[in-house]
């Protein structure tokens, strides 16, 4: 499941949430009332299930995304760190000798 998710799911979850809940209708209204009476508490444990994975798999995606802000941010920190040091280094190295 986690890894079966894309990206673009996370921004269509609304509509994906709605399909899943007109399945999970569709599928109940065929019984008599007496089954559907009884699989109520089975349709909230459906809907239960259906949002944990739906959290696994954003979870997935912020996982990534994090692992790539992580990628870029620590060489770029760096780089800025360096240029910092540098540009204080140079600053003073110019005051002293003026």
């Amino acid at each position: 499941m986690p890894g079966s998710i894309n990206w673009w799911s996370v921004f269509s979850r609304t509509w994906q949430d709605r399909a899943f809940d007109q399945q999970v209708r569709r599928a109940l209204t065929t019984l008599d009332h007496t089954e559907r009476t009884q699989l109520k508490e089975f349709r909230r444990l459906l809907l239960r299930r259906h949002q944990l994975e739906r959290q696994i798999a954003s979870l997935d995606v912020a996982h990534r995304l994090i692992g790539i802000w992580r990628l870029v941010h620590i060489p770029m920190g760096a780089t800025l760190f360096t240029a910092a040091f540098i540009h204080v280094a140079v600053a003073l190295l110019f005051k002293g000798l003026g």
